[in-house]
């Protein structure tokens, strides 16, 4: 994965973890919940949470950064609405493609639908809910690109930003420290 690429996915996920935390609290502030909608509430700021640290440490270029980002978009991936339950997260900028029917025959279609900043559709027990199922088609293009980049190795540190050289020092260092032990 290229730099910009990997910067715009970051920005995304730091975008819709803030957006979706900031939103998160402010439904909260005016509203009671139930058990269900307080674990519901803990999974979406969990979820918020991991995308928006994931975000910044993608843009690091780290390997924590990419299995967070890995798992933000695995979450992101699957679409399912139905009367019982419902699952449908989104982070920044997403695009998905998704299959709706309707209540009492009434109708169903395929539909394109994109969104920015987030989407939350955490609920349990809604009849109102109809019944659909999709994929993100963003998701589906971040796992690609996620799955051919090299990771960041272990004892590999990454730059800071505006720290051009660093990674390039501590090779250097790792060189010194090997000729010291040989000599």
């Amino acid at each position: 994965m290229n730099s910009k690429l990997r910067k715009a996915l970051a920005v995304t996920q730091v975008v819709g973890g803030l957006s979706g935390i900031a939103d998160l609290l402010s439904v909260l502030s005016r509203r009671q919940l139930d058990s269900t909608g307080v674990v519901l509430a803990c999974v979406a700021l969990c979820l918020f949470s991991v995308s928006l640290a994931a975000g910044v440490l993608l843009w690091c270029d780290t390997k924590a950064g990419w299995w967070a980002s890995v798992v933000v978009q695995l979450t992101q991936l699957p679409k399912f609405v139905s009367p019982t339950f419902a699952w449908m997260m989104s982070y920044g900028f997403d695009v998905w493609v998704i299959a709706v029917s309707t209540r009492g025959g009434t109708g169903y279609g395929l539909r394109l639908d994109a969104r920015f900043g987030h989407v939350s559709a955490l609920r349990v027990g809604d009849d109102t809910l109809p019944v659909a199922l999709g994929v993100s088609v963003l998701s589906c293009l971040a796992l690609v690109a996620l799955s051919g980049r090299t990771r960041p190795a272990d004892d590999e540190p990454t730059a800071l930003p505006g720290d051009t050289n660093a990674v390039e020092q501590f090779r250097r260092t790792q060189d010194a420290i090997r000729r010291a032990k040989n000599a």
